[in-house]
């Protein structure tokens, strides 16, 4: 990620020292905020679909980056047309 970042040190523009910053940034850590009633409900659905069989066991939540990952997939198993159009968006 490149940012440009127009700074004023000191006072506001005409006051204060102006000027600008070019930010890189590799990787950018993010949060994320779930709501667990989602969850539940994704369950459900995977259990009327008779695709919990397919999804490996849900771990932890507070395994983070594991956690997420097999919310992807049960989500992805879940709803695959939904899924599907979601990522021919993302890849236009």
């Amino acid at each position: 990620m490149k940012a440009l970042l127009a700074v004023s040190v000191g006072g506001p523009r005409g006051v204060g020292y102006f000027s600008n910053l070019t930010v890189y940034q590799d990787a950018i850590p993010s949060f994320v905020k779930l709501d667990y009633s989602f969850v539940g409900a994704l369950k459900k659905r995977s259990e009327e679909s008779n695709l919990t069989s397919l999804l490996r066991p849900e771990p932890l939540r507070e395994s983070g980056m594991e956690y997420v990952a097999w919310l992807k997939e049960a989500l992805f198993a879940a709803y695959p047309e939904e899924a599907k159009q979601y990522v021919a968006e993302l890849n236009a």
